[in-house]
């Protein structure tokens, strides 16, 4: 990967790969889309100091370790559903106001959802589902969903989860 520096789209889901992820990958200049979904990647997610980036789908894997650094202010969709991903919700990702996709279900993340997701503007699905969150859907979240429609799911009772969403599609 440290060769592919002028590479721009990556998108080799479904295809049965194994291994960890190159931290080299997070560092290439070019890149705006890869999709690495549906195979057998384990270890942690390198952190992305890609500016360019604007799709990002690890999903479906077995990624573990928190949700790393992102810097690009340009990323529309961000997939990393049904990993083992644990720690918190990071308030470093309400700042990806080009947000339209945040899928981050079926993980082990713990604790709140961060106020900075109400600056979410461009949000359209957001699901937060089949973690262990605690306390209230932020308030700024909710307005933003009354302003705009998009689909908003979470688990806000039963296991392990307590949270509060007076804004969401499905509240199992």
């Amino acid at each position: 990967f440290a060769y592919l520096n002028n590479l721009a789209v990556l998108m080799l889901g479904r295809n049965n790969i194994e291994g960890t992820l190159p931290i080299e990958i997070g560092n290439m200049a070019e890149l705006r889309v890869l999709g690495l979904n549906n195979n057998e990647f384990f270890g942690t997610i390198p952190g992305f100091r890609v500016q360019k980036l604007e799709v990002l789908h690890l999903d479906g894997n077995a990624l573990s370790g928190e949700i790393p650094e992102i810097a690009s202010l340009a990323m529309r969709e961000l997939r990393l559903d049904v990993n083992t991903l644990s720690g918190s919700l990071t308030s470093r990702l309400g700042s990806l106001e080009a947000l339209e996709i945040m899928r981050l279900e079926y993980n082990r993340l713990v604790g709140t959802v961060p106020e900075e997701f109400g600056k979410l503007k461009q949000i359209e699905e957001l699901n937060i589902e089949g973690n262990q969150l605690l306390g209230s859907v932020p308030s700024e979240l909710c307005k933003l969903r009354a302003q705009r429609v998009f689909d908003f799911q979470a688990v806000c009772y039963g296991g392990n989860t307590a949270l509060e969403c007076a804004c969401c599609d499905e509240c199992k």
